[in-house]
């Protein structure tokens, strides 16, 4: 599986990244929205998922989610934020939302609910 995450957040744009390769996961990791939609685009195979948050500089992860979803809609997106109104917005936009600070488990059971197998490949 291929995933796009895109995470102004160093720390957790790395954590994420190491996380899902050990699971066995293919990741793309773009430090704000325009990287992450450069990425997408240069991108020559399907991207499976997008991992996204809410605030980023230069492009926020919902206006990020609708480009790559009209260029590709096969792709599912889940936006991540710690701004509970973000929830709000996302459920208004019909969107996955993963609220900030998260477990590990949410992110590999999303995944599961999502794709239909477990992210570590089990």
């Amino acid at each position: 599986m291929m995933i796009l995450i895109a995470e102004d957040n160093v720390g957790l744009r790395y954590f994420l990244w190491r996380v899902l390769r050990d699971d066995g996961q293919r990741v793309i990791a773009a430090s704000d929205g325009e990287e992450a939609l450069r990425a997408s685009r240069a991108h020559p195979g399907p991207i499976d998922l997008v991992l996204a948050d809410f605030e980023m500089p230069r492009m926020n992860g919902l206006k990020l989610c609708r480009i790559i979803a009209a260029k590709r809609p096969e792709t599912k997106v889940v936006i991540m934020s710690g701004d509970p109104n973000a929830g709000e917005q996302c459920a208004l936009a019909r969107l996955p939302f993963l609220q900030k600070p998260f477990q590990l488990s949410a992110i590999r059971e999303m995944i599961q609910n999502m794709f239909g197998h477990v992210a570590s490949g089990e």
